[in-house]
């Protein structure tokens, strides 16, 4: 990488980073498709995942009063793992667009449902059977594209929760199938000298942004803050598409 594509790399970070703090998402979705312009998907990727899981580290600190609410994590976490896992593997292996273009359309209608109704929440029979799937098919898109927030995301704001155990949910979600995928790139050999150097960086400006965004962030609650997830899906989806069309 040039010493200018380094720099947008690390200006995307320092964007994704900013509306994760304030969200508990968005660090993925906002800079893998704006480094994705100017290096490769799979560089961004791989760039991404060490300041990822810095932003996760300090969100599941600050809104670690949550845990006792989000009691389905567990169940979620488990088949996230093995969802991971499989999603590393193909990313050699399958065309990128298809799974944008799914992870898009599943964050439409999503949307669509909760703008037709503010007050959508699942049911208590569809949360039991639905988190495992959920879960799961974060993981595959966590692992293939280094993007499992609309999924998590989409799939959590309909528990109605608080926005400390919503946070602390989907951050933790993030945290372990990030993990898993990072094992699961060192495993396959993706990562190079390059992309560890510049991943270090990454992690090191995220760290530094992070605290002092989630301070501001502190007094945006309640129906603010589902304006906020609902807008930031809406983005999501927008860009999902367009780094189909581009890719």
């Amino acid at each position: 990488m040039s010493a200018g594509d380094i720099t947008v790399v690390l200006c995307a970070l320092t964007l994704g980073a900013t509306v994760k703090a304030l969200t508990g998402m968005g660090l993925p979705l906002v800079a893998i498709p704006i480094a994705s312009l100017f290096v490769p998907v799979e560089t961004a990727v791989v760039a991404v995942s060490l300041p990822n899981m810095v932003s996760n580290a300090l969100l599941i600190g600050e809104h670690r009063q949550g845990r006792s609410e989000a009691t389905f994590l567990p169940r979620m976490v488990v088949w996230g793992i093995a969802g991971a896992v499989v999603g590393t593997w193909l990313l050699s292996t399958l065309d990128e667009r298809v799974l944008l273009v799914m992870l898009a359309f599943a964050v439409c209608v999503f949307l669509v449902v909760s703008i037709r109704n503010p007050a959508f929440a699942w049911s208590d029979n569809v949360a039991r059977r639905g988190t495992p799937v959920a879960g799961f098919v974060g993981g595959v898109f966590q692992g293939a594209a280094g993007i499992s927030g609309p999924i998590v995301v989409s799939w959590t704001h309909g528990m109605r929760m608080s926005k400390h155990a919503f946070v602390f949910a989907i951050t933790v979600m993030f945290a372990i199938t990030g993990a898993v995928q990072i094992v699961s790139m060192t495993a396959l050999g993706l990562w190079t000298v390059e992309r560890f150097a510049v991943a270090v960086v990454g992690a090191a400006v995220v760290g530094f942004i992070t605290p002092v965004i989630m301070r501001m962030g502190r007094k945006i609650t309640g129906t603010w803050f589902d304006r906020l997830i609902l807008g930031v899906l809406g983005v999501s989806a927008v860009s999902l598409v367009v780094q189909a069309v581009t890719s």
